[in-house]
């Protein structure tokens, strides 16, 4: 498995990914959701629902960015891949 090294694409967005993770695994967005709603006979309020909706576009992102990390970039899979290559979403392929 290959390190991502410094000063390329991969480390932002692996940076990005673990960052996105961060705030899902603690669940602040899910939490804040879920404190909203308790006095409310647990009918989810229209901030209740955006907390909620949040917490899966974040977990949705940092997941989006680890597949990047795997599939685009080859970080720790294919050392075929290029740790600098332009995301998936350009169109263009991941090597040169």
């Amino acid at each position: 498995m290959r390190e991502a090294p410094g000063g390329r694409r991969a480390k932002r967005v692996g940076a990005l990914h673990g960052i996105g993770n961060v705030l899902v695994l603690v669940l602040v967005l899910f939490a804040g959701s879920w404190l909203l709603r308790t006095g409310t006979d647990w009918v989810p309020t229209v901030p209740a629902l955006v907390l909620s909706f949040a917490g899966v576009l974040v977990g949705g992102v940092a997941g989006w960015l680890g597949g990047e990390l795997v599939d685009r970039l080859g970080v720790g899979v294919d050392e075929g891949a290029n740790v600098n290559a332009p995301s998936s979403l350009s169109g263009g392929p991941a090597t040169r």
